[in-house]
């Protein structure tokens, strides 16, 4: 049971992630070029390369091992 709710938190911190960079993007397209756009739009990248690290098959097994 613990393994299911901890995979419902995972898919829910994903939505939130992914929610949160189309923000940052949303909001980088109403700001100027300069060091605030270019701040926001690293920041989505960074939250994107999260995203893929914890839908990675080595992360995905290691969370199911913890639980044994």
């Amino acid at each position: 049971m613990q393994s299911q709710r901890q995979a419902q938190q995972a898919a829910a911190l994903e939505e939130r992630l992914i929610r949160e960079a189309q923000t940052l993007r949303a909001e980088a397209k109403l700001l100027p070029e300069g060091l605030l756009r270019d701040a926001a739009l690293r920041k989505a990248l960074q939250i994107d390369t999260a995203v893929i690290w914890l839908n990675s098959p080595g992360v995905r097994q290691s969370k199911g091992s913890d639980s044994e």
